[in-house]
């Protein structure tokens, strides 16, 4: 018997799959994932993990269900948990890639390969909406009168135009968030912006829309000019990417498809016994 690791041409002596414990449920070890990805030391490969908990967590999907926590620091994960820590590890690694590939492949719903930085985009958006909550209360105890003029504000620093103006640029429809059609560096710009903008109106004890509208454009620019100083290409003029709401869509497919998969495997070796 020959056995492989991540081919999907030799699924039934796949070493990944041999690998996989069942008590319940079908799970695999985060330390032992890690090994087969790869990885010498289990502490790096944490990093992986906690962004693919961040990804589950901006999906709203239920954490618990696909990464349980075990008291010596090792992870149980459902094969979905395992498919998100794989597409935010190190894709230079050679097994990581192939995994990435595998388990894509085991997904029936998928419809297409969803490549590694839509997953991080999916991770980014997500802390973006939270730093936006909490940028919304620390301008709300800070005397803003108007929240969208003063995010407007922040959109002029860093673009050199409004939203509304960036919505056309990008040929974003009026009812769509430019923050949906961005890839991760723009993203990452973007909540860079909103984290030190809340940063400054706490230091510097910032009070009143004027000035709040003043701090968000001058941090805006700020960010504009670093990221044109690094490569020359203005941030208005970024590509634009595909809606990140139908990218979840997928993800959420894989989801389904992944868990229907070992639940039905599950319950045929149950059958069996």
């Amino acid at each position: 018997m020959e056995i492989t690791l991540f081919d999907v041409t030799n699924v039934e002596n796949d070493k990944f799959e041999l690998s996989c414990h069942e008590n319940g449920i079908r799970y695999w070890l985060a330390s032992e994932l890690s090994n087969l990805l790869g990885y010498v030391e289990y502490k790096s490969f944490l990093k992986s993990i906690n962004k693919a908990i961040s990804v589950c967590t901006s999906l709203n999907m239920q954490i618990l269900q696909h990464f349980i926590p075990l008291e010596n620091g090792d992870y149980k994960l459902t094969r979905f948990a395992c498919y998100l820590i794989t597409m935010n590890s190190d894709v230079k690694k050679e097994n990581v890639a192939k995994a990435q590939v595998y388990l894509a492949s085991l997904a029936d719903a998928i419809q297409g390969y969803i490549e590694q930085e839509q997953i991080e985009r999916i991770e980014i958006r997500g802390k973006i909406k939270e730093k936006n909550t909490s940028l919304t209360s620390t301008a709300k105890n800070a005397g803003v009168t108007s929240y969208a003029n003063f995010m407007n504000a922040g959109y002029m620093g860093m673009y050199n135009m409004g939203i509304t103006k960036l919505r056309q640029i990008k040929g974003i429809k009026a009812d769509k968030s430019p923050l949906d059609f961005m890839g991760s560096r723009e993203l990452a710009a973007n909540l860079f912006r909103l984290s030190e903008t809340e940063a400054k109106i706490k230091s510097d004890k910032i009070y009143g829309q004027q000035k709040l509208e003043n701090a968000a454009h001058e941090v805006g620019r700020k960010v504009r000019n670093i990221m044109i100083e690094n490569d020359g290409v203005k941030p208005e003029y970024l590509t634009r990417q595909s809606d990140i709401n139908e990218i979840t869509k997928e993800v959420k497919k894989v989801e389904k498809s992944l868990t229907k998969k070992d639940a039905k495997k599950l319950s045929k070796k149950d059958t069996n016994d």
